[in-house]
């Protein structure tokens, strides 16, 4: 045990507690302070920044102050959008209700054995009409109607699929609650406007996605069906 005179042990415990307060940079390592957003050594971009809404904050923000989602703590600085574009389009967005509930009286093999069956029948409505799942959020999808793939009729697309998925989930739902004696729902929302679209880089992993208010407005505005 090595004893440190008193006023080293200070600078000591000083020293640790204002590493604790620093953020490292992901480009060069670099430690900055926690309201930095920009590395002072490389002159990265340390914000974070929602994947709904597009909305910027500190490094250490956890949750979206604008619409409440939990930032990803890859987003960011390690994240770069790719040929953004603006593109008028539609989304869809769907998620279960009462999915913490659910998981927590079945079991894990059951839960996600509905889940699949969920995806798989929100998926396959969505294709059909030519939208694309760009993100599952573990209990649900966003889908995109008009990109990548240019589709005046974008609108009318998406809306056909959330009738097709309305259709399809209720006999689904009636199967859940026989089998498990627990109640199935889902709730979805629909969208139109302008977005900005474009491949995003996140921890080695490429993703096609859209940001902008409209994708707020509609992750805000689901109704259970």
């Amino acid at each position: 045990m090595i004893l440190l005179p008193v006023d080293a042990t200070t600078r000591y415990h000083s020293l640790h507690a204002r590493n604790h307060d620093m953020i490292k940079c992901r480009s060069c390592h670099g430690q900055n302070k926690e309201d930095a957003r920009f590395c002072s050594h490389c002159g990265q971009n340390l914000e974070r920044v929602c994947r709904v809404c597009a909305e910027r904050h500190t490094p250490t923000s956890r949750y979206c102050s604008k619409c409440g989602t939990a930032l990803d703590p890859m987003e960011g600085q390690q994240s770069k959008t790719h040929d953004g574009e603006r593109k008028l389009v539609s989304v869809l967005f769907a998620d279960t209700v009462g999915f913490t509930a659910l998981s927590e009286m079945l079991d894990p093999e059951e839960v996600a054995q509905i889940m699949h069956g969920c995806l798989s029948i929100l998926t396959r409505e969505i294709e059909r009409y030519g939208g694309t799942v760009t993100q599952f959020t573990g209990d649900g999808v966003m889908a995109l109607f008009g990109a990548p793939n240019a589709d005046e009729d974008h609108a009318k697309r998406a809306c056909q699929a959330g009738i097709a998925i309305r259709s399809a989930i209720i006999p689904f739902s009636n199967k859940i609650l026989e089998h498990y004696g627990s109640e199935f729902r889902l709730r979805m929302g629909i969208n139109s406007g302008m977005v900005v679209v474009g491949s995003v880089k996140s921890g080695g992993i490429t993703e096609y996605t859209a940001l902008g208010d409209t994708i707020n407005t509609v992750s805000h505005r689901r109704v259970i069906i």
